[in-house]
């Protein structure tokens, strides 16, 4: 292809993907579980400099175990753009834009096929199992750890059939990637390890690859890294690798830990079925025709890379399909399999030009066809469904919504008081951020209903103003208070405290 005719294509290919991952990035509040807790462990990180353990209202973090390179870029995000939505989503989106930057340049550089890439993005970013909340559209570690291991799977693919002059820089990239993958999502980041020693013995490398020195330096260089990472943790938080243990590693798969009980899988190979009923829906058909697409087809090197994919996917598939369950648990499969279909289609399109020899000009008319027919649908279902945030209408994920449209709507009204759910570390990162950030004094209390354990129960006075979203807990605030109404959204409502009911306590 001609370079000016590439430059127009990729602009025009930029346009396009811009939508899924950059659409209304910053529209909604944070959720209240994971993205909340990964922007509150990064904001105490910011103001109390403890950059090697997440805490937790200034306390070593005991359920969030995870190592810090994603709360570290994040700061980095937040700093720039402030603590907010967009501060706390867009590592996750930067990482996006790696993944599909690394594939299509793998599939343009070395395997001279621009199509398979670009294909294979398009799949990728009309993947409802990728594009969601909890992997590319906000603040968690799902997409960061997805860029890794992507990374890491070409990369060692180079190492294993690339140039023997750059073998070592392949492998020390790749060790690299395995080393980011760990230290974003623990043991997540060797998920595709198995496949890739699968792929290493079929493919007759693994002797060789084995006696090699430089394999066994980046071994050790990479148990020197990580667990050195560890260690230093252990050292300054003793009791810091039982956590881990517990939390991330085999207790955790096989749901054994003593500290919590995780989600069981709600049926066998309940990730398969959701492939063709929703996370992969418009694709998961076509994955055995491209298999046997590319297994016809008469280029070698695309073959080889496929077959890499197509065992990686697999083995990762069984592997995640019989441990404990959460929906986004899957997600490393989407790029392995929009590789595959990607790369199916591609086939079909070269296949079309070479039989009907068609000029430069129709070709492009029927690729831009061709493209539409497969992808409008998939598109405007991901745009419409995944870019334009479902409204959070549940009490404990409001808040956020709430002190923004107080912010703007009444700017004189900065102290008020909160009684909200147990745990809610949405609420604690907004309120966090109010105080330090907003000159707002938000005073607070997370017992739940269970008002009367707040130490502030019996000192509200004649006029304060309290917040309270959670109607369990507006019944048990009732019970002690007459209170008027002066403000509301949604579930919540302001509460300006009357007077003190007559009570037998």
């Amino acid at each position: 292809m001609e370079k000016n005719k590439k430059i127009i294509l990729f602009i025009l290919f930029g346009v396009v993907i811009y939508f899924p991952i950059f659409l209304h990035l910053d529209h909604g509040a944070l959720y209240r579980w994971d993205e909340a807790t990964n922007a509150l462990h990064t904001y105490e990180m910011l103001q109390n400099g403890h950059y090697l353990r997440r805490f937790f209202v200034g306390n070593p973090e005991t359920w969030e175990t995870k190592p810090m390179l994603f709360v570290w870029f994040q700061a980095i995000t937040m700093k720039l753009f402030g603590f907010n939505e967009l501060g706390a989503r867009l590592p996750s989106a930067i990482a996006v834009v790696l993944t599909v930057t690394l594939i299509i340049r793998f599939f343009t550089k070395e395997l001279k096929n621009i199509w398979a890439g670009l294909f294979s993005i398009m799949v990728l970013l009309t993947s409802a199992g990728y594009v969601k909340g909890h992997v590319s559209r906000t603040g968690d570690h799902d997409a960061l750890l997805i860029f890794f291991l992507v990374a890491g799977l070409i990369y060692f693919y180079k190492f294993l059939n690339g140039p023997e002059e750059k073998r070592k820089r392949n492998l020390l990239i790749f060790v690299s990637m395995l080393i980011g993958g760990v230290l974003t999502k623990s043991i997540a980041g060797l998920y595709y390890a198995p496949g890739l020693l699968i792929f290493t013995i079929l493919s007759k490398n693994f002797l060789s690859t084995i006696r090699q020195k430089h394999f066994w330096l980046a071994v050790l260089s990479f148990f020197a890294v990580v667990g050195g990472y560890y260690l230093s943790v252990e050292y300054f938080y003793p009791g810091y690798l039982q956590l881990v243990w517990d939390n991330e590693l085999f207790p955790r798969f096989f749901n054994t830990a003593d500290t919590y009980a995780y989600n069981k899988m709600p049926e066998p190979y309940h990730f398969t079925k959701i492939l063709f009923t929703n996370n992969f829906k418009y694709y998961a058909w076509f994955i055995p025709l491209s298999l046997l697409l590319v297994w016809v087809q008469k280029d070698k090197a695309l073959s080889k890379f496929i077959l890499a994919i197509s065992v990686t996917a697999l083995v990762f598939h069984i592997v995640i399909s019989n441990g404990t369950y959460n929906s986004w648990y899957n997600a490393p499969i989407f790029p392995l399999l929009a590789i595959i279909v990607g790369t199916g289609i591609s086939v079909i399109l070269k296949s079309v030009k070479n039989h009907l020899e068609l000029s430069d000009l129709k070709f492009g008319a029927f690729a831009f066809v061709f493209s539409i027919s497969i992808f409008f649908l998939p598109y405007k279902d991901i745009i419409l469904n995944k870019c334009y945030f479902k409204e959070h209408w549940a009490s404990d994920d409001i808040y956020g919504e709430y002190f923004e449209k107080l912010r703007k709507k009444q700017p004189e009204l900065k102290k008020f008081h909160v009684y909200y759910e147990v745990m809610n570390r949405h609420f604690l990162f907004y309120e966090s951020v109010y105080n330090d950030q907003h000159d707002y004094e938000i005073t607070s209390c997370g017992a739940g209903t269970n008002i009367k354990g707040c130490k502030d129960f019996r000192t509200a006075k004649l006029g304060d103003k309290v917040m309270i979203c959670n109607n369990g807990i507006k019944k048990a605030f009732h019970e002690r208070y007459e209170a008027k109404t002066i403000d509301g959204y949604k579930a919540c409502e302001m509460f300006e405290i009357s007077a003190l009911k007559v009570t037998n306590e």
